[in-house]
């Protein structure tokens, strides 16, 4: 992993995309790591009676897909400090996501490299699942 800088960072860069395509084995062994046994993570069934088609992914679980386009970006010396988002779509096993962000606003805050990002998970339909914003803090070259 190659370490990015404030100094490699404009506005208007694009970040990923990150590729993903979570499968019903990837969502049962992470909600069995979360401790859920029952509902519309696990069941076909319970999600069918909440209106789903069918078992969807929790909002941790894609919302650590973005934290992880960020923690690669970022480098070992970055740090996400902020991840806020809105979910607007169901992800289901299945569905190939794109993981991607924009920088919109770069500032020295407390001598802290802050950098601000737009940051979505796009389906392969054009949906946009999750949106919303991140902060990260980027070392310095020198």
């Amino acid at each position: 992993m190659s370490q990015l800088y404030i100094e490699d960072v404009d506005l208007g860069d694009d970040v990923g995309p990150l590729l993903k395509e979570p499968d019903r084995a990837q969502l049962d062994a992470y909600v069995k790591a979360w401790g859920t046994t029952t509902g519309r993570f696990v069941s076909d069934e319970a999600a069918q009676a909440e209106g789903f088609t069918g078992v969807i992914l929790p909002g941790n679980m894609s919302m650590g897909l973005l934290a992880q386009l960020l923690t690669n970006w970022v480098g070992l010396e970055g740090k996400v400090k902020r991840l806020d988002v809105d979910f607007r779509r169901s992800i289901l096993p299945g569905d190939k996501l794109n993981c991607s962000g924009i920088v919109t606003d770069i500032q020295i805050v407390d001598e802290e490299n802050q950098v601000t990002l737009d940051v979505y998970i796009e389906t392969q339909k054009g949906e946009r699942a999750l949106q919303g914003t991140a902060l990260v803090v980027l070392p310095n070259k020198g």
